[in-house]
């Protein structure tokens, strides 16, 4: 069923550039693990059972946190990968026509041979496709299984890690693509996300951001495979664009659309 778009609309907004908390994460464990180059060729994708030694570090410093939602979500996606990626085969036509405005609106705002950065690359597909029009782009998805399959789109140009901790040097990026992802992420981390998205863009680099409008949150069946369940998060727009001012970000565009969900996009700026 084809998505109904709604257009986005210009918002101008500010807010306070802050010292995040992943950021002093990123600083405390950095000899543990070499920065990233810019080409990102350093950390081609090997290992499905890689975690970043920063998310660890960080981790193991406040005392070994249990296992959230996010672990139980990364298992999923592992067993599902396959099968996530045929059914997204399938959906292709009716997928990118649901965010091709907010996907024209966000690559015309960066420059030529941008660096980019799709965060839940899930298969790669987007991250493919930056590609394809002469766009750096580097996918990373916390599920190795996902970054196998995402290895055919993005060979040598991805890394495993969580986004609430990205190995990537500050201020390396161009751009930040996000699109249903941050659905899988606990509420109390979405301000931590986006500082650490902050973090790691350019000044006036761009961030598109895709999530799953709502008030709820739990376990949803996943259609296409039998006895297979997922986490998901339900955010307020209005709500979510205030955590992205408290961020450093300025809002741009702002819109809603209607696909299986009601899907709040946003443009914004560092």
């Amino acid at each position: 069923m084809a998505g109904k778009r709604v257009r986005l609309r210009n918002i101008e907004s500010a807010g306070p550039r802050e010292l995040t908390s992943a950021r002093r994460h990123h600083e405390a464990c950095a000899p543990a693990r070499p920065r990233p180059s810019r080409n990102f060729n350093h950390q081609p994708y090997r290992d499905p059972g890689f975690v970043t030694s920063c998310l660890v570090a960080a981790n193991d410093a406040e005392g070994s946190a249990p296992p959230d939602q996010t672990t139980t979500n990364r298992a999923t996606y592992d067993r599902i990968a396959r099968r996530y990626a045929e059914n997204q085969r399938i959906n292709v036509s009716r997928n990118e026509s649901l965010f091709a405005e907010l996907e024209e609106t966000f690559l015309t705002a960066l420059p030529e041979r941008a660096l980019v950065a799709d965060v839940g690359c899930g298969p790669g597909f987007d991250a493919g496709r930056f590609a394809d029009r002469g766009f750096q782009a580097v996918g990373v998805d916390l599920s190795g299984g996902m970054l196998a399959v995402a290895s055919k789109e993005l060979p040598g140009r991805l890394m495993q890690a969580d986004m609430r901790a990205l190995p990537i040097t500050s201020g390396q990026l161009d751009g930040i693509w996000c699109i249903a992802s941050l659905l899988h992420v606990p509420d109390v981390d979405t301000l931590s996300v986006l500082r650490e998205f902050k973090r790691v863009l350019r000044r006036a680099g761009t961030l598109a951001l895709v999530t799953a409008l709502g008030e709820s949150e739990g376990f949803e069946s996943v259609p296409y495979v039998a006895n297979e369940q997922r986490w998901f998060v339900y955010r307020n727009q209005e709500n979510l664009k205030g955590q992205l001012l408290s961020a450093g970000f300025i809002v741009r565009l702002d819109g809603q659309v209607q696909g299986n969900r009601l899907w709040s996009t946003l443009l914004a700026e560092a």
